[in-house]
């Protein structure tokens, strides 16, 4: 929900086609997320924090990320990253 400083305001929804749903499912369940740490943090100020959450067969984790965390993270994260900067969305509180 963007409320300030981001390019769509408020509550926006997209439908993805199934092909793309599957494909960042998989990419999640392949991933393992639980073979990481909770948190990926150092004592370094000014750098972006980005949350990776998954929840599979009833578990969930979520993974912060500020520093030193893995590639196959940030892989997910950009992939994420790509959908939600992709154009479609549609104004949610309609």
């Amino acid at each position: 929900n963007g409320k300030r400083s981001v390019e769509l305001e408020g509550t926006h929804v997209r439908t993805f086609p199934p092909d793309t749903a599957n494909y960042v499912f998989n990419a999640f369940v392949d991933a393992n997320l639980w073979q990481y740490k909770n948190e990926y943090t150092e004592q370094v100020t000014d750098l972006p924090t980005t949350y990776l959450s998954f929840t599979h067969e009833g578990k969930t984790k979520r993974i912060k990320m500020y520093y030193g965390y893995p590639e196959e993270l940030e892989n997910l994260a950009n992939m994420l990253q790509e959908l939600a900067f992709s154009k479609g969305w549609q104004n949610g509180s309609e």
